[in-house]
């Protein structure tokens, strides 16, 4: 029998090509039954909708296999027994009215869908049955899921489909898309064969570590956002709460979410975060805590130029009004999520001016997502509020806690539910009433901090924590806070501790979690510290180091005029990229290369001014792969860890036919990302393979080898993805038992061994355990005919 697995990748040749002959139905009919599965591609019926209710259904059918994969209904197909056996019955053709079914699907969902019936003759015996083939196209890519403008008819006191509810095709089922991972999918390109082909999009998004190191839950939240991508008419989202209630962790998750699983048409994601200012009394005036994007709407609005390809003599003259005017016309030229973080230190009045200038910018291709304490008047359409963490995630989340900070604490289902009802749930006030309980007990914390604001509770543990330091740890803090970001190398050099005693003190700030876990830059650890923590620090600098002013003038000797010249720098090269970027979206490649260039001239091992090169590079016709390939392996080489980087890389490597770099590039991407590793199992598994084919033949080695990558790529994968995946692999093992079968060069003590491992990686089918016991027991006669191994056996 053919495998589900085959007949998947016939039938979605069929559907992009938009085949209506009977290839389809010759795929699916051996001549007696149709293949004994509906699946994501196709569904039998067995008459054609003439009730209203069967009417929907079909509807309903039709805007999920639109909104997946596209696929086919096949009409004049009886299902005989659940599952199993599906036999032609003929229909009539006459009563399928293709022009009321459109109309139908206009009806409910606003679009329409071009779907075409073809009508079929197939003989079972000297039996003639007419078959009818209608035919559903995929949605296109870059345009938004289509959802249903009302209820459908009701059926057993329940509607047929839901209003504002999007469907899709999960493996024979209608289903409606309700979580992020759902509507992630949905926005993706939706390859069934070629997963891996999308590249990432451009971003500079910050450190996890330094936003959320670890995120649980918020999955109607997340849902609403990617919901939003495909709104029409709002392009702006305000995600709006209380101080602490983790607005930014869930703005940076749905940011990670969009890099690793990029929706069309959009090319970047930038993150944007307003300068913190907070008044000092030990200066007596406003201290800086964090960089500074912009500070007030001119100053954002001059920041999105520099992001979006403006030089400075075009916008140095112009009013608020010709700067929108000029953004308005060039940001659409690269599609972009620009999210706007922490806008809370603003002025109300200003606050509201620049959620209005997103407003007015935003458009299909450009959309703007704003966290801030204050609703502003706005309506449901533009604001989405975020509560505490649910009871359940919440007491999740208390467990890291208490894992995280080593707290000796007895927690008990009542204790879960007092914490979680005293904090509201939220994930600030909840870790600093934990970390309280270093100082006293947790029934006293809750009291004290019952009802209050997080960010209070924050301040006072903080406080307690920094008092509690030792002298080493305090002057390490206050070095890193006149730093504000520092490398290693850079605080040993002012501290100059002796031994070890730079490492000890970075070591009890980490497990205070004041110093944000370490990132390699260059193979160096660099470090920052909270903006509330610089605050406390800024404060009271005297209480950290009684020479704290010798320490501030040696930070600023150390740093001289680096500071200043890194900005410019900065700005210049973002400005190249940008501008770049521009150039290869109005097809003038060579002047896109020439732009990079000259800043290479200048930085000539900036790592994103290489990748850019190798960017423009591919974008010729045809591409120059061998050149591109040689500069992004530098780039990577200089530091360059952005997924983009190996996704062209690998681009590099498949158009050149080169499975040996692809396979490089796959385990580089493992070691060196974080994200897509399912991916990247799997392409090291697929370029195994490729590679043993360009050799001649296919050892049992590579196909071990495949089997291992593709088990990862299984266990990491998503569930959009799981299902080709977990056939993949099954297809490779079944390859690996036929060459231990039929391989006398092995024997059957090594084919066990063999199988033990794959079902150990998951393939944990019955056929494995099937085959495992078969190799074994040829193992035990082969032993027999032996005398002499049978005591290794």
């Amino acid at each position: 029998m053919t495998s589900i697995s085959e007949i998947n990748n016939r039938i979605s040749e069929l559907v992009d090509v938009g085949d209506i002959s009977d290839a389809t139905i010759n795929t699916l009919f051996d001549g007696k039954n149709f293949f004994p599965h509906e699946g994501r591609l196709w569904d039998y019926k067995q008459t054609v909708a003439e009730t209203s209710e069967a009417l929907a259904k079909t509807v309903l059918q039709i805007v999920s296999f639109h909104n997946t994969y596209g696929g086919y209904l096949l009409f004049g197909v009886e299902e005989v027994e659940t599952d199993a056996l599906f036999v032609p019955c003929g229909f009539d053709s006459s009563r399928l009215r293709i022009a009321t079914l459109r109309d139908k699907i206009v009806d409910y969902t606003g679009s329409p869908i071009d779907v075409h019936i073809s009508k079929h003759q197939i003989f079972v015996g000297e039996q003639k049955h007419e078959i009818g083939l209608l035919y559903i196209p995929k949605r296109q890519n870059g345009s938004e899921p289509l959802s249903f403008l009302k209820d459908g008819p009701h059926k057993r006191n329940k509607p047929i489909f839901q209003r504002d509810t999007t469907y899709f095709r999960q493996q024979d089922q209608c289903m409606a898309a309700t979580t992020a991972s759902h509507f992630t999918f949905l926005f993706s390109a939706r390859n069934l064969n070629n997963v891996e082909q999308t590249l990432s999009i451009d971003h500079n998004l910050p450190s996890k570590d330094m936003i959320c190191p670890k995120f649980i839950g918020r999955d109607n939240v997340l849902s609403e956002l990617w919901k939003w991508l495909g709104d029409e008419f709002e392009y702006t989202r305000v995600l709006s709460g209380e101080g602490g209630k983790g607005k930014t962790s869930i703005a940076y998750e749905f940011s990670q979410q969009i890099i690793n699983n990029p929706p069309k048409p959009f090319e970047r994601l930038l993150w944007l975060s307003l300068k913190e200012k907070q008044f000092s009394p030990h200066e007596g005036r406003y201290i800086e805590l964090s960089q500074s994007d912009f500070q007030d709407n001119e100053s954002f609005l001059q920041c999105l130029c520099d992001h979006f390809a403006q030089v400075d003599e075009e916008i140095a003259q112009l009013s608020v009004s010709g700067l929108k005017k000029l953004l308005k016309s060039n940001m659409q030229l690269i599609p972009s999520i620009v999210v706007v973080d922490n806008v809370d230190s603003l002025e109300d009045s200003e606050q509201k001016r620049l959620i209005d200038t997103c407003r007015q910018l935003g458009c299909r291709e450009v959309r703007f997502l704003i966290t801030t304490r204050h609703k502003h008047g706005f309506s449901s359409d533009i604001l989405i509020e975020v509560p505490g963490l649910p009871e359940l995630e919440h007491a999740e989340y208390v467990d890291i806690l208490v894992k995280r900070h080593r707290l000796q604490i007895s927690l008990n289902k009542s204790l879960y539910k007092k914490i979680h009802r005293d904090t509201d749930g939220s994930p600030l006030l909840t870790e600093s009433v934990l970390r309280i309980t270093k100082f006293k007990s947790l029934t006293e914390a809750l009291a004290e901090w019952k009802g209050q604001s997080g960010v209070d509770a924050r301040e006072a543990v903080l406080k307690k924590e920094l008092d509690s330091l030792s002298p080493n740890a305090k002057r390490t803090l206050l070095t890193l806070f006149y730093f504000n970001t520092a490398s290693f190398s850079e605080l040993k050099n002012v501290l100059r501790f002796g031994g070890n005693k730079l490492e000890d003190a970075i070591e009890e700030l980490e497990s205070l979690f004041i110093v944000n876990e370490p990132k390699i830059i260059e193979s160096e650890k660099r470090f920052s510290i909270s903006s509330t923590t610089s605050l406390i620090v800024s404060e009271r600098p005297q209480s950290f180091a009684l020479d704290f002013q010798k320490l501030k003038k040696l930070v600023k000797e150390q740093n001289g005029l680096s500071t200043s010249r890194k900005k410019g720098n900065t700005r210049l090269i973002g400005a190249a990229i940008n501008q770049s970027l521009a150039l290869i979206k109005d097809g003038r490649i060579p002047e896109a290369v020439d732009t990079v260039q000259k800043q290479l001239n200048h930085y000539k091992s900036n790592p994103d001014l290489l990748l850019m090169k190798a960017r423009c590079l591919i974008s010729y016709t045809p591409g120059k792969y061998e050149e591109a390939r040689l500069i992004i392996k530098e780039s990577i080489l200089k530091g360059q860890k952005k997924e983009l980087a190996f996704d062209i890389w690998y681009q590099c490597e498949k158009e050149l036919k080169n499975p040996l770099g692809s396979i490089e590039c796959a385990n580089a991407a493992i070691e060196m990302t974080n994200s897509k590793v399912d991916k990247w199992y799997e392409i090291l598994a697929k370029s195994t393979l490729t590679r043993a084919r360009f050799r001649g033949n296919i050892t049992i080695q590579d196909l071990i080898e495949a089997s291992s990558a593709m088990s990862k790529s299984v266990v990491h994968s998503k569930p959009g993805y799981l299902e080709d995946r977990v056939q993949m692999l099954e297809s490779i093992n079944d390859r690996l038992w036929y060459e231990l079968e039929h391989n006398p060069e092995h024997g059957w003590i090594v084919a066990a061994d063999c199988l033990r491992n794959t079902f150990s990686d998951g393939d944990n089918r019955r056929i494995t355990v099937d085959r495992i016991f078969t190799a074994l027991g040829e193992a035990k006669r082969e032993l027999e005919w032996n005398p002499s191994q049978t005591a290794a056996f």
